[in-house]
């Protein structure tokens, strides 16, 4: 299996003065990690991660905010079960509305889709 990712950001925990144009989003799955470019907090950007066991694989995302001279502070995260997708029915899409935990507010909406290879 492998998944792809959209992800768009909501109501996001930005200090007052802060522009959202230095948000990206980092998504990993085990080791591998991968991340938006740095923008606005709609990602046009597909993120793609191969699926090793869909009971136990989840995705991490997390919403940073880059620091030019400090390090990058976290907007917030959420672990995506890929089990609890596939329980919903069929290999998606999905559109998901995610609350970000670790933060006073804010939200993903996660496009994902995941596709079979070979035997299921």
């Amino acid at each position: 299996h492998d998944a792809q990712l959209q992800v768009e950001g909501l109501e996001l925990a930005l200090p007052p003065d802060e522009k959202p144009n230095s948000l990206f989003v980092q998504a990993s799955l085990l080791s591998h990690v991968q991340k938006t470019p740095t923008g606005a907090p709609k990602w046009d950007h597909t993120i793609h991660f191969v699926v090793g066991d869909v009971s136990t694989d989840k995705i991490n995302i997390t919403v940073f905010k880059e620091n030019s001279f400090s390090p990058n502070v976290s907007l917030g995260k959420f672990d995506l079960s890929i089990q609890k997708l596939l329980k919903t029915g069929g290999p998606g899409p999905w559109n998901k509305r995610l609350i970000l935990t670790d933060t006073n507010s804010g939200m993903v909406n996660v496009c994902i889709m995941l596709r079979y290879h070979g035997n299921r």
